[in-house]
């Protein structure tokens, strides 16, 4: 198997070395290092190769692996986008992280110059990259403002990761990374902006009337659920007899 590539000489044509170059073609990956083929050195077009006495050289080679030399033209591509590992609910100031994972450690030229858009409930937000600019994964924030909400999950717009100010995202053989991506639902981080409201007030249930060291029961509902830090640290006034 395997492609078979020429190299042609280049450089010097006399001494005891001589110097062949190829070209690397498109799809062609190896990470074996790649083999000089047996017998396969020859001469075209009726040129000789000899020695000062006129000698012809003795055209044979054993396979070589060039060790050092591996192919890679594939272009990384992103495998998974992930949020929160666990449900998190975030409020106004706070952060979503965003990670996203690619099929080969990618390095990113400018730490700051990359971004993916986040769609929360309608309102897009840019993510920028922030911590490592190189391996399988970058990651990417987005700061929660006031009057935010999303019940569902965040989604992340699908081809929203980009660079910006012409910066590269590349693997280690200069492959330009392929930005394509799906919409990705982030269901573990929703975003809660909305302050609890009191939406009813009420006392008891049935008629009663009340003497000394009765007591009066007032129960406030909110528009969601709520915690109170320390249960004795709350109160509401009564106006009785008003």
């Amino acid at each position: 198997g395997g492609t078979t590539v020429t190299a042609t000489h280049t450089g010097a044509v006399a001494g005891t070395t001589l110097t062949f170059n190829a070209t690397v073609p498109a799809a062609v990956n190896d990470v074996n290092g790649v083999d000089v083929i047996a017998n396969s050195l020859s001469l075209l077009n009726g040129a000789t190769l000899q020695d000062a006495a006129g000698n012809n050289a003795t055209l044979v080679n054993v396979l070589t692996n060039l060790s050092n030399d591996n192919v890679d033209t594939t272009a990384p591509t992103v495998s998974t986008i992930a949020g929160s590992g666990s449900a998190t609910i975030h409020n106004t100031g706070d952060n979503i992280d965003v990670t996203v994972t690619f099929s080969e450690a990618v390095t990113l030229s400018n730490a700051t110059d990359a971004q993916i858009q986040l769609n929360i409930e309608g309102t897009t937000v840019n993510a920028t990259h922030f911590g490592s600019a190189s391996g399988t994964s970058l990651t990417f924030r987005a700061a929660v403002t006031a009057g935010l909400n999303d019940a569902d999950g965040v989604d992340v717009i699908a081809n929203s990761l980009s660079l910006l100010n012409a910066a590269t995202l590349q693997d280690g053989a200069g492959n330009d990374t392929t930005l394509t991506h799906a919409i990705q639902n982030l269901a573990n981080d929703t975003v809660d902006t909305t302050a609890p409201t009191v939406t009813t007030i009420a006392g008891s249930g049935s008629a009663t009337v009340h003497t000394a060291g009765d007591n009066i029961d007032v129960t406030l509902t909110f528009s969601e659920a709520v915690t109170l830090s320390n249960a004795t640290d709350a109160q509401i006034q009564l106006n009785i007899g008003g």
